[in-house]
């Protein structure tokens, strides 16, 4: 896990916490979740709640994709 602030409406993280790796699990004080942050390029970023939309559970990284134990 890596920290992750709030600024305004923006979710801020060190790029250095990714390192080499092209994902992190994103920390933020005021989510219930973590955010999962992948690396698409150079310059861009994506990052999803790591909360199942159908049953409320928690995904997991796995490899370049994320999965739900619920499923």
């Amino acid at each position: 896990f890596v920290n992750g602030r709030v600024d305004g409406s923006r979710i801020v993280v060190a790029r250095s916490a990714l390192g080499a790796k092209n994902f992190a699990l994103v920390e933020v004080p005021s989510l219930e979740f973590p955010l999962y942050l992948h690396r698409q390029g150079a310059e861009e970023f994506s990052a999803v709640l790591t909360r199942c939309m159908h049953r409320g559970c928690t995904v997991e990284p796995s490899d370049d994709r994320l999965v739900c134990p619920c499923h």
